[in-house]
């Protein structure tokens, strides 16, 4: 029987399995496959900004308040639904803004966080812009529902929050899973060639 390891995005001791990424192996959590020994262990700066978005103004305030101590982001949008982010997330597209990551609760008023992916991933291809990672915030383990969203709306990824007094934890625990996406979506974007050198390229042939 393999040994159990900490997940932070599970936020507790979870079997493990070995993910042939290619280039190496990585020992992820079976059930959301977070990589336990985390590859990247250098620190992401959000040059282009954040969303936090939650109906817990305290816990937004906090999450934000970490995130800007370790200087995650020097830029972090603050909303507490789902419609308001949508609202706030189109502003920041039609000025030309680009968002490098977006942190979703999923029980929300108004618009629920799957579906405001749902909504964020049309928008975005709407304006022709790059997929910004999402980081879904849930009160639970992931269950078959939301991997799908995960699969549908990548980059993406959750943590779960776990014991709701337990704010210092959670706290760092996103930060880590929060930074290990940034730094996952920069390498393939940076891996990915793109549109534009594709049709260049085939230009040639």
């Amino acid at each position: 029987m393999n040994e159990k390891h900490y997940c932070p995005s599970c936020g507790e001791n979870v079997d493990t399995t070995v993910i042939d990424r290619g280039r190496r192996k990585d020992l992820c959590c079976v059930f959301c496959g977070f990589p336990i020994d985390v590859a990247h262990p250098q620190q992401f700066s959000a040059q282009r900004g954040i969303f936090i978005v939650d109906d817990s103004k305290l816990l937004v305030q906090m999450i934000n308040d970490y995130f800007i101590k370790n200087e995650l982001s020097k830029k972090i949008i603050l909303a507490y639904d789902g419609g308001s982010f949508i609202t706030q997330y189109v502003q920041q597209l039609r000025a030309g803004e680009q968002i490098d990551l977006v942190i979703l609760d999923i029980v929300m008023p108004v618009l629920s966080g799957i579906n405001a992916a749902i909504a964020m991933r049309a928008i975005e291809t709407a304006f022709s812009k790059e997929r910004s990672p999402i980081l879904f915030f849930s009160s639970k383990r992931a269950d078959d529902q939301l991997l799908a969203a995960m699969k549908f709306c990548a980059p993406a990824h959750y943590i779960c929050k776990g014991e709701p007094e337990n704010t210092d934890d959670l706290c760092e625990r996103m930060y880590k899973v929060a930074n290990n996406l940034l730094v996952e979506s920069q390498s393939i974007k940076e891996e990915t060639p793109s549109e534009e050198t594709d049709n260049r390229d085939n230009s040639r042939l």
